[in-house]
């Protein structure tokens, strides 16, 4: 594999990633490829609240309407991303990547793939 074709691809992503705004979809702000040579490093919002595994493991589960909201909020930021071309990894979303706080929950770093992308 090309390894200049690949960084190319990732910074096309991200460039991609930077324009998909939404409440429940944690933003990128920037990227860059480290010095290193081998890193290619982001920068994310800041996600405040607490991860909803911790949350749950702490209070037990959430009540039905409020689980309700979560998964309507989830169900946006999916919709919205296929409206735009994206799609959300699926398997990112579980409670240890989910910011949750006040009824409102965050997906934290999503994982997002292009729409029939190899």
């Amino acid at each position: 594999v090309d390894r200049e074709a690949t960084l190319a691809k990732i910074a096309q992503e991200c460039e991609s990633l930077k324009q998909l705004r939404h409440p429940a979809l944690t933003g990128l702000l920037d990227f860059f490829h480290h010095e290193n040579g081998s890193s290619f490093v982001t920068v994310w919002e800041n996600c405040e609240g607490e991860m909803l595994d911790a949350y749950l493991l702490r209070n037990g589960p959430i009540p039905e309407k409020e689980a309700r909201g979560v998964a309507l909020q989830l169900l946006s930021a999916l919709r919205f991303s296929e409206s735009r071309g994206r799609r959300l990894d699926c398997q990112g979303l579980r409670p240890s990547r989910l910011a949750f706080r006040g009824g409102e929950i965050k997906v934290a770093g999503a994982s997002l793939l292009s729409l029939g992308a190899d």
